[in-house]
């Protein structure tokens, strides 16, 4: 995650990154999923609060080793870093080394928006307790809602011990069948069920309202 370079608009940094920088990105070795997640505009701007990113982008590689490789690689280092120059503002990167579950395998189909909601750990509380609740509580309340799909991304614990720090420990991922239906869910009941049951055990949320872009 990153935000867009200051002389792009939303609009300009969004081509730029589904179709030059998505075919250098989606060059990567090791690359077995590449998605970008593309805030949905009108008149122009972001439908919720700017989260304090453009870019959202899940890369999945086969290991933390392959990832390694990748970013190392020449590829990365000339091609695709050359790119993110005049693409992103590198300086505010940030990322999270996950893995994914899904809890509702099902298809939302090609016009499906995404409603991605990132949380931190309270401070008194751990990730297996996030987790817990995320799977337990949290995942009940929000079935109420019938999303299209659901999976949520939970850091690994010790990815990051010897890299940069997590921008935030887990992402939930909901799928709707448009924006106003998405939007209609952040004022739900449901979701008001769906916070109180991660009180203690998440602080703050930053919500990123998508359609979605498959480049791998």
């Amino acid at each position: 995650m990153a935000p867009r370079a200051p002389h792009l608009s939303f609009e300009e940094f969004q081509a730029h990154w589904s179709s030059e920088h998505g075919a250098l990105a989606g060059g990567l070795a090791g690359l077995t999923s590449y998605i970008q997640n593309h805030a949905i505009l009108r008149a122009g701007r972001p439908l919720l609060p700017y989260p304090g990113f453009d870019a959202c982008s899940e890369l999945c590689f086969e290991s933390l080793e392959s990832m390694d490789a990748a970013f190392a690689s020449e590829h990365y280092t000339k091609a695709v870093q050359t790119d993110e120059k005049n693409l992103i503002d590198k300086t505010r990167f940030g990322m999270m080394l996950t893995s994914r579950r899904v809890l509702d395998d099902g298809d939302p189909g090609e016009n499906a928006v995404k409603l991605l909601t990132f949380f931190a750990i309270d401070r008194n509380s751990s990730l297996d307790e996030l987790s817990e609740a995320l799977a337990g509580p949290y995942r009940d309340a929000v079935a109420t809602a019938n999303p299209l799909r659901h999976e949520q991304l939970i850091q690994i614990p010790g990815a990051h011990d010897s890299r940069r720090a997590p921008m935030a420990d887990a992402a939930d991922l909901l799928w709707f069948r448009s924006a106003d239906e998405a939007l209609a869910f952040v004022s739900s009941d449901a979701n008001f069920a769906a916070s109180y049951a991660l009180t203690g055990r998440a602080f703050g949320a930053q919500r990123h309202l998508a359609h979605t872009i498959t480049v791998v």
